[in-house]
Parts: C-alpha cells; sequence; structure tokens
C-alpha cells in the first residue's frame, strides 16, 4: 500500500481474514472454522458429506446448521450449552439465543416461532423492511395481487424499450433481495425469481405475458 503523505510502499503481513474479501469465505469457513468444528480437541463433530453447512455430533445427538458465522442448534440445552462452552473458548462470540414459545428468534433474516406443537420460519420482518428500502429508492410496489405464473415468453414483439439506469439499479437491489428470501424461506418465489432473472442483464420497461 501506498502511502499518500510519503509517497513510499507499506508491507503488511495479515493474519486473518478480512471481512468481504474475496478470499474471507474460505480462509473463514474452511480454513478456521471447520477444523475446529471436527477436530477431536474442539467440537468433535461430523460434518455433511452433501450439505457442508450441516454438522452433528453423534454422541449428543447435537445438530446444527452453519452460515458464515451463523450457528442453529438443535439438540439438548445441556450440549447446546456444552457447545456454546467450547466455542466461546476458541472464537469470541455473542450470547446464546434460546428459541422458547414466548421468545421467537432471528437467523439470517428469518424468524423462527415455536407454538405448542408447531415451529414456524416466516419471512414478514425482512419482506417489510425489503419493501420499506425499495419504496425510498423510487420503486412503485403495486397491490394488484399475482395470480398466474411468468410462463410466456417476455417481449413477444420485440417492441418494449429498456428502463432507465437509476431503474435498472432499483430493480437488481430489488431482485437481490427477493433471491434472500427465495434462498432462505420462501422457495415460492423461486420460480418468479429465476425467470425475472433471466432478463436482468437487458431488463424492459414493459413486459408481455
Amino acid at each position: 500500500m501506498l502511502n499518500p503523505l510519503t509517497k513510499e510502499w507499506m508491507y503488511f503481513i495479515q493474519y486473518g481474514p478480512i471481512y468481504g474479501e474475496n478470499s474471507a469465505p474460505v480462509m473463514w469457513g474452511e480454513d478456521t472454522l471447520a477444523p475446529f468444528l471436527v477436530d477431536k480437541e474442539g467440537c468433535n463433530m461430523v460434518r455433511g458429506e452433501n450439505h457442508r453447512c450441516v454438522y452433528l455430533h453423534e454422541e449428543k445427538d447435537l445438530a446444527m446448521c452453519t452460515y458464515v458465522d451463523d450457528f442453529l442448534l438443535d439438540g439438548e440445552e445441556p450440549d447446546i450449552v456444552w457447545f456454546d462452552v467450547t466455542i466461546d473458548g476458541r472464537f469470541d462470540c455473542k450470547p446464546l439465543e434460546f428459541l422458547d414459545i414466548d421468545c421467537s428468534i432471528e437467523y439470517i433474516g428469518m424468524e423462527i416461532i415455536m407454538t405448542v406443537d408447531r415451529i414456524y420460519i416466516s419471512m414478514e420482518s425482512y419482506i417489510e423492511k425489503m419493501v420499506r428500502d425499495l419504496e425510498e429508492l423510487g420503486m412503485v410496489i403495486p397491490s394488484r395481487a399475482v395470480s398466474i405464473p411468468l410462463a410466456k415468453q417476455i417481449n413477444v414483439d420485440g417492441d418494449s424499450p429498456p428502463i432507465s439506469s437509476k431503474l435498472k439499479r432499483i430493480l437488481l437491489t430489488a431482485l437481490g433481495s427477493i433471491g434472500w428470501n427465495c434462498h432462505t424461506a420462501r422457495v415460492d418465489v423461486a420460480h418468479a425469481f429465476s425467470r425475472i432473472g433471466q432478463h436482468s442483464a437487458k431488463p424492459l420497461s414493459l413486459i408481455h405475458i
């Protein structure tokens, strides 16, 4: 890095991943977190062969899903506390949150809710915030309910003009937000997300369906 004052080059040694850099997922997930989770001197868990973000402690019957540095655990309370103490000894972690009938938890944008006999996942809070943010950017969201799938060819006549650069940025922001819904709990929007994504390179102002 060039020092702006002295115009001399400065050199640094990096000892860990920097948040946001391209290599951070590998350096954190594969080189730092995963080895500790499967280490017999660490958490002694077995990593999923199909879903690599899933871990299981077979003896304790403790299952865990990971998303970067967010953990979702399913097991008996003493085993969850054991895991918390173990991983706190290695990393600086936030306090535990327990799912309860009177206390829902938020996990990567999903609200997980427990009742007497059910566990629900809701994206309501995320979607409401998404709508507010998009409206602040200038997107007009129609109140008309969509009742048919995107099945026909788009812009059949070829006379739909491209949208402005500003609207394209808003569209891509909206598409990214919908993608997060799609890849977490709202699998019902996957088809629409895919179809819109096919036309995101050159979006049009008028769509024929």
